[in-house]
């Protein structure tokens, strides 16, 4: 019986991949490959149930998910295999000719960006260091924070910059709270990059704040959605909250006259 549902559920993903599929369908799943001769439902429910959505399980901590009945250091192993298979895939698909990773437009950083934090389970903040043909010349991290809020000093930015010889600069970060629009602190710290970057000759080319399936992009002062990472459509701030029906006080998402968010300094979004 077990055997038959298996090959059930393989020849449904073998058709229509994970559409229409349940979170505990795919990572029962995904357990057939290191469960053999086990019903792996139960363990599936179990970890969603532990850590509450498929992509916390993802994330996980290789520790964390072997406490959990069932699940093995081969299981493990495959689910963190997984994530990082697939962010390896994702960050290395904007690679050119040359084998350098390449930033052409706004989207293509906005999905690079996503794919970087992709396995992040609390704020961090990065820099992507570009050359003169927005090739990708570094990324670091510049901080972690908390569940809520992370802080770090612009003299990093200036430092890893000049050392790696950057002529444009992506600072990166995300919120897990899974609202991609700027704070206050967002706004102004996107500013003072930009006033301390420019008489050195060092372009801030965007501030991505990633979120869930979405990013804010500066530049754009639009929010990218990338459903699945390879199709995207984008939405002003007030469509995004429009959209979701949620509302965030705290959050400067009003859009002025001149086409900047109500927070940014005059003309500076998009970035120029």
């Amino acid at each position: 019986m077990a055997e038959g549902h298996r090959e059930r559920v393989l020849e449904r993903f073998g058709i229509s991949g994970f559409a229409g599929m349940s979170e505990a369908h795919i990572l029962e799943m995904l357990l057939f490959y290191s469960i053999p001769r086990r019903d792996t439902r139960p363990i599936a429910d179990e970890l969603l149930k532990r850590f509450g959505s498929l992509s916390n399980v993802l994330k996980a901590d290789q520790n964390a998910l072997q406490t959990v009945p069932g699940v093995g250091k081969h299981s493990a192993v495959l689910i963190k295999m997984t994530l990082e298979l697939t962010q390896y895939i994702l960050t290395n698909s904007f690679k050119n000719r040359s084998n350098k990773i390449q930033l052409a437009t706004a989207t293509d950083a906005c999905k690079y960006a996503l794919a970087l934090t992709m396995k992040d389970t609390c704020e961090h903040a990065r820099l992507i260091m570009l050359d003169s043909l927005s090739r990708v010349l570094n990324t670091v991290v510049l901080s972690s924070g908390s569940m809520n809020s992370v802080i770090f000093d612009l003299r990093a930015v200036v430092h890893n910059s000049m050392n790696n010889g950057a002529h444009g600069i992506i600072i990166v970060h995300n919120h897990p709270s899974g609202i991609p629009i700027p704070s206050g602190s967002d706004n102004a710290l996107t500013a003072e990059a930009k006033r301390i970057c420019e008489p050195l000759d060092i372009k801030l080319c965007d501030h991505l704040i990633v979120a869930d399936e979405a990013v804010y992009s500066s530049f754009l002062n639009r929010i990218v959605f990338m459903p699945n990472l390879t199709t995207s459509h984008t939405l002003t701030p007030d469509e995004y909250f429009e959209r979701a029906q949620v509302v965030v006080p705290n959050y400067a998402y009003k859009q002025n006259a001149d086409g900047s968010l109500n927070g940014y300094p005059s003309g500076l979004s998009p970035l120029s």
